[in-house]
């Protein structure tokens, strides 16, 4: 049964995303690309209906997969199988008395209306069709936002709660930005291989660049929201790195930096060589490698959906108690004022190396890459001397919540059973080693 929610969850969020990467592509990218163009708007129909035949699969899919969804959490809800769950009218109490369903029935009625809109867009043209394509994409994105009442958002109370909810609509629809609109992408690269004139190659060059500049203020907003969302449900080391939740959002993150660093090699090295134009070889092959590389991130990008789909199923980090894996802990309690401020100066420039030395690395210049990364490893091995002192010995269980909270009473039975079981070989005031005195020795009296 999980699975199977899983697997609904995954294709309902990418069917989504695509929906409005679709239209965002057309209005925002492919329409003011082509316009000024002379003989490209011949050419440029049959890529406007294999974004149309996109939008129609991605709008199916949704569809599909939303019903797979709520038959699912129906029978969960339930305790029910599938089949049950349809049949003895858990769907339908779902549906009408749970915000999951609300929710539900609001995407539903917003993909019949861009099932409306694909159904008239075929039949317009003009302002008319412009008028119908923004409407579309107003749908597609209140569908794809909507999709933040279903997650973990909604569950934090107050204030801080519509923060929370926030950031979520923000983050849902920075991915239909820069990652809905890399499948578009592709198909017209492909077009312009296709082709092959050298109008396609100017209206190439326009499209990325104006592909580049979204995909930049997408990132900035993707990272706003993933930070926040981060600090709601993993909000420290320990239930990052010691829970199931938290070790699968580092791997979300990593996916994430991934697709950073091809991107920074498409914005810094392929999108100039682009728009310098060249030689008809040069321009092709940047073509293709934009093309190649707008795959990778599509595939790192559904990845990174993959895992949000099973994050959805599991308790935030957060709410769980998190196993430390590493025989140590860091203590930065124990440092002196001057030593933190002192880290914190060094972390803030091992960060900035770290993200010059990846710039620079993907632009093609790798003699000030390798200056980033001496400066980089020179600022960890100076880190090192003070962080020392912060390094403390740490067990599976060092950040267990305790069953009792501390208490004066809880502190005074403490001392008595200590008094009683402990001090005999630990010392009155626990300082002596954790070793049974010579009398002792082997558990007997010797």
């Amino acid at each position: 049964m999980e699975g199977f929610l899983i697997a609904a969850r995954f294709l309902h969020f990418t069917a989504s995303i695509l929906l409005t990467g679709v239209f965002t592509f057309e209005r925002l990218i492919a329409g003011p690309a082509l316009r000024p163009s002379g003989e490209a708007p011949a050419n440029a129909a049959r890529l406007r209906r294999r974004l149309g035949w996109l939008a129609w699969a991605s709008l199916a899919l949704a569809i599909g997969s939303g019903a797979a969804w709520l038959v699912a959490v129906a029978a969960g809800m339930s305790g029910k199988p599938l089949g049950a769950a349809v049949s003895q009218g858990a769907m339908l109490i779902v549906l009408t008395r749970t915000q999951f369903g609300a929710d539900w029935l609001l995407r539903f009625a917003l993909a019949l209306l861009l099932g409306c809109c694909l159904l008239m867009q075929r039949r317009e043209r003009g302002w008319a069709h412009g008028a119908i394509c923004w409407t579309a994409l107003l749908f597609a994105a209140a569908m794809l936002a909507s999709l933040a009442w279903a997650g973990h958002g909604t569950a934090t109370p107050g204030p801080s709660g519509d923060l929370h909810l926030a950031a979520d609509v923000l983050h849902l629809l920075a991915a239909g930005l820069w990652l809905g609109t890399l499948p578009p992408l592709i198909l017209f690269l492909a077009e312009a291989r296709r082709i092959g004139n050298t109008d396609w190659a100017a209206v190439s060059a326009t499209m990325v660049r104006r592909y580049s500049a979204l995909a930049i203020a997408s990132v900035t907003v993707l990272l706003a929201g993933g930070l926040v969302n981060t600090w709601f449900l993993a909000g420290t080391v320990p239930a990052l790195v010691g829970t199931e939740y938290g070790r699968l959002l580092l791997t979300k993150i990593g996916f994430f930096i991934a697709m950073l660093m091809v991107a920074a090699v498409n914005l810094l090295r392929l999108t100039p060589r682009l728009a310098a134009g060249g030689t008809h070889n040069v321009v092709w092959r940047t073509t293709a490698r934009l093309q190649a590389n707008a795959r990778i991130e599509t595939a790192l990008g559904l990845g990174a959906v993959a895992i949000v789909s099973v994050l959805g199923t599991l308790p935030p980090g957060l709410h769980a108690e998190p196993g430390w894996p590493f025989p140590f802990r860091l203590d930065i309690a124990a440092l002196t004022p001057r030593s933190q401020i002192l880290l914190a100066i060094l972390a803030l420039i091992i960060c900035l190396c770290a993200v010059a030395a990846v710039a620079t690395a993907a632009a093609g210049r790798y003699r000030r890459t390798g200056t980033f990364a001496v400066v980089l490893t020179l600022c960890l091995a100076l880190g090192w001397f003070p962080l020392r002192p912060a390094i403390e010995p740490a067990y599976p269980t060092s950040y267990y919540a305790p069953s009792e909270p501390y208490a004066s009473a809880s502190i005074v039975r403490g001392a008595a059973l200590y008094t009683d079981n402990c001090a005999l070989c630990h010392g009155a005031s626990a300082t002596a080693m954790a070793r049974p005195p010579p009398a002792y020795r082997y558990g007997r009296r010797i």
